[in-house]
């Protein structure tokens, strides 16, 4: 799949790949980071494998800093807050 062109997908983009450089700088804060990594977890058997997200054609890794889901929360949701990961977090592990 290709990436679609789209406004969204463009501020995506672009708010992914700073976030990337901003992470690698000062550090996101850990519930971010967290997410981050929930999300390459759930795409590293496929996303990854292909290069590209299986719901929206972009780069699998970059794709995970972005703020919204490609894929509505069928996969994993927009990132959260900290509290709100902090319970996100209670349900998925019961």
């Amino acid at each position: 799949m290709k990436p679609k062109l789209s406004l969204k997908n463009v501020k995506s983009f672009f708010q992914a790949n700073s976030r990337i450089v901003y992470d690698m700088l000062i550090g996101l804060p850990l519930h971010t980071q967290d997410q981050i990594a929930y999300r390459h977890s759930l795409c590293e058997q496929d996303c990854f494998v292909e290069g590209a997200c299986k719901y929206c054609g972009c780069n699998p890794y970059a794709k995970a800093f972005s703020t919204t889901s490609c894929n509505e929360g069928k996969r994993f949701p927009d990132l959260m807050g900290e509290e709100e990961w902090k319970e996100f977090k209670k349900n998925i592990n019961e």
